[in-house]
């Protein structure tokens, strides 16, 4: 297969853009400036709230997001029996190399279902 190789004629030229008018001349400058929505976004709450009122607000906001990872971890371990489900997998790979885990998986495997009752209960799990 070969290609041919040649020069372009000058009439198939790519066009080219005119230059920018006076009034565009700061076209570029709002492209790079923020919009209302994003030079909102930049403050934080400290500059939002009275300074006296940041110390109130931080333990609350914090709460929230500790409780619900809280409540996100509860499900995926507890709830869901993952931790059951590790503790059953670990000690039959165990039993399988030789090694006797009887009494010390029973009472791991008994803590964990002792703590997953206790949870289920708990005011920050039940929201």
């Amino acid at each position: 297969m070969r290609f041919r190789l040649g020069r372009r004629s000058a009439t198939a030229a790519l066009p080219v853009a005119p230059p920018p008018a006076a009034a565009d001349a700061d076209a570029g400058h709002a492209l790079r400036a923020p919009s209302k929505l994003h030079a909102f976004n930049r403050y934080e709450i400290k500059y939002l709230a009275d300074h006296s009122m940041v110390d109130e607000l931080r333990p609350s906001a914090f709460t929230k997001v500790y409780d619900a990872a809280y409540r996100d971890l509860y499900r995926k371990l507890y709830a869901s029996g993952a931790a059951l489900a590790a503790i059953d997998q670990v000690s039959a790979g165990l039993k399988a190399a030789g090694t006797d885990v009887g009494t010390e998986a029973a009472s791991l495997r008994t803590l964990v279902e002792n703590r997953t009752k206790s949870l289920a209960t708990d005011k920050v799990i039940t929201g």
